[in-house]
């Protein structure tokens, strides 16, 4: 498993690691979304649904012309968390091309104000994943890649996270049309090794 860092003052990125094993037990309530949008909070306009087969629950983002996202409050010490999350993309989803999450957006989404410049443009599709620290005025990303109509699963990796209590997880995507389902996302206490 490959993890890189790229590290600007208090802004720490890492890159997709998919496959890695789970070693911890879930951090977040309600990752599939049995029980609604229950936990899960900030989008007004996402709904409760069940997936293409019926056979599970998730919840429906519909995109617009503004970022949408939605948010957990979680407590764990944990500096190294595992985020895995299934969604996939309806008939008729699309995201601004030219999409880039910056300071601004990162206010608008959070509150956070970032002291540090930055500037992560997304291909089209990409969304993010990420944990604020409010308490530190940090937060961790991942880019997360585009999905399809089918049912897309990734992992990924949160590490150097400060070792104090609560933090936000959020799940934040671009503006566009369509919608983004998801099914699951969880994150769990990883191996400090990360193997």
């Amino acid at each position: 498993m490959i993890t890189r860092f790229a590290r600007a003052g208090s802004i720490l990125a890492l890159t997709i690691a998919l496959a890695a094993p789970a070693f911890g037990y879930d951090i977040l309530l309600n990752t599939d979304f049995s029980d609604g949008t229950e936990h899960w909070k900030d989008d007004p306009n996402a709904t409760s649904c069940l997936n293409a087969q019926a056979t599970s629950s998730g919840v429906m983002i519909p995109l617009s012309s503004s970022w949408s996202k939605l948010s957990q409050t979680f407590d764990t010490p944990d500096p190294t968390l595992e985020l895995d999350v299934t969604y996939c993309l309806s008939d008729d989803c699309s995201f601004a091309p030219n999409a880039v999450f910056d300071p601004s957006v990162l206010k608008q989404l959070t509150g956070i104000d970032s002291a540090q410049s930055f500037s992560v443009p997304l291909k089209p599709g990409e969304w993010i994943a990420m944990i604020a620290d409010p308490q530190a005025g940090t937060f961790h990303y991942v880019k997360l890649p585009a999905g399809s109509t089918n049912s897309k699963s990734v992992r990924a990796l949160f590490t150097r996270l400060l070792e104090h209590e609560e933090k936000t997880f959020y799940l934040i995507f671009p503006p566009g049309a369509g919608s983004v389902t998801v099914s699951h996302a969880s994150l769990e206490e990883a191996s400090q090794d990360g193997n």
